[in-house]
């Protein structure tokens, strides 16, 4: 049987990102600002966002690559101690594996970040097509990295594939690219606006992707 290809963001999807994201923003807070303005508000809001997005948005007069530099040092410092993957997260992939599924990773996180990371957590060579940041023109909600993946993965156009995220801009662009979504609430903070884009699916654990998986298959090859 033919496999749809699989499709994950990744911070807060397949990596648990979110105390790195947070104490690195925090130290580009302390050297330029205040680190008590980096308030709850703002720890949601950053998580899912390119990272330039995000500090044109909170240091409007500073150099924004200074301070992605300045970030990506403090993170790639404590990648050990503060990235760890989502609980079942390599389990889930080897499945997929072992199963004949493709696999990809769309994220806005830079491909090398990325990369590393997934070393770091001995999970290299289970996501067969991995595209950042800097490998598109056009960042989420818009489908042109999921389409990127599905076309280098040597699927057509109009393959129907899986898209799993985090954020209501991954929904958004699983729906953009005519994928089935499936929404992984991994903060609660955020689980209200993602499900007000209305996900095919939910899910709050990694392992219950398996069950959802196999009946979406399913689904196509009864129709």
């Amino acid at each position: 049987m033919n496999r749809v290809p699989v499709l994950f963001d990744f911070d807060g999807t397949l990596m648990a990102t979110e105390p790195a994201i947070h104490e690195s923003f925090r130290e580009v807070f302390r050297l330029h600002g205040d680190v008590e303005d980096f308030d709850e508000r703002k720890q949601i809001e950053v998580l899912g966002p390119p990272l330039d997005v995000m500090m044109k948005k909170y240091f409007p007069d500073l150099d924004p690559e200074v301070l992605k530099a300045e970030y990506r040092n403090y993170q790639n410092a404590h990648l050990t101690e503060l990235v760890k993957p989502m609980p079942y997260a390599k389990e889930l992939l080897i499945w997929l594996k072992e199963r004949g599924y493709r696999i990809g990773i769309v994220s806005t996180r830079r491909t090398d970040s990325i990369e590393r990371i997934m070393e770091t957590a001995d999970m290299q060579g289970l996501a067969d097509v991995t595209i950042g940041y800097e490998k598109v023109t056009r960042q989420k909600p818009d489908p042109e990295g999921v389409a990127m993946a599905i076309e280098i993965l040597g699927y057509s156009a109009d393959t129907p594939c899986i898209y799993i995220g985090d954020s209501p801009a991954d929904i958004q662009c699983g729906k953009n690219a005519r994928a089935y979504t499936i929404a992984m609430i991994s903060h609660p903070g955020k689980e209200a606006d993602v499900l007000a884009q209305k996900p095919d699916a939910v899910v709050y654990h990694l392992k219950d992707l398996m069950q959802i998986i196999e009946n979406y298959e399913k689904s196509e090859v009864q129709e």
